[in-house]
């Protein structure tokens, strides 16, 4: 089963296809090459292709929304990164500063769990982008990678995106652990949604 997740959405007067998909690298130790063969990949097929470290991904949601309030952002040309897959990955991160989210999601030497965003004119393009990137890479098509799945990732996704126990509790409906991944992925939405318009 792969993990692409494929959304259709219009921004303005243009229909973009967005894929989202989870992965695990069979090594850790090549983060610029990565970063260059996704760069690569997306030229060739004329697509937006942005990787980031899922360890600090609330869900694929939290993904799809970043890449919708970058492409808003670009519509109304409020944009403050020059190309859209920065703008994306700002969005992701809910930070003003493009270095700070590259702090907070890019890709690092120790990076092994990847989330990937392609934005393109069709769904074929972002399946290729998909398989060729799999394939070249020599990542494992892996979904689970970008659910909060262990105590260790919540901690880490409480942590990056500062959010409080105090936040959590006041939306907490119960002491559930289901309950408590579904407060911090909607504070984690929240803070993506509060960048849009705090500029």
């Amino acid at each position: 089963m792969t993990s692409l997740l494929l959304q259709e959405t219009r921004i303005g007067p243009m229909l973009h296809q967005i894929g989202i998909f989870g992965g695990t690298l069979a090594k850790s130790g090549a983060s610029s090459d990565l970063v260059e063969l996704a760069q690569r990949i997306a030229f060739d097929h004329d697509a937006t292709f942005q990787l980031v470290n899922a360890d600090t991904v609330a869900s694929p949601k939290h993904l799809l929304f970043a890449a919708i309030h970058a492409l808003t952002a670009f519509h109304r040309g409020t944009q403050r990164a020059s190309t859209l897959a920065m703008e994306l990955l700002r969005f992701a991160a809910a930070q003003r500063q493009i270095s700070q989210a590259l702090n907070l999601l890019g890709i690092t030497e120790s990076t092994l769990h990847l989330g990937g965003v392609i934005i393109g004119e069709s769904i074929t393009k972002i399946q290729n982008v998909h398989q060729d990137f799999l394939h070249l890479a020599n990542v494992t098509d892996d979904p689970v990678v970008l659910e909060i799945n262990s105590k260790k990732k919540e901690q880490a996704i409480q942590d990056a995106y500062q959010i409080t126990a105090r936040e959590l509790d006041a939306i907490m409906i119960s002491e559930s652990s289901e309950d408590r991944i579904a407060a911090l992925q909607k504070l984690v939405y929240d803070r993506c949604a509060l960048l849009a318009i705090s500029r």
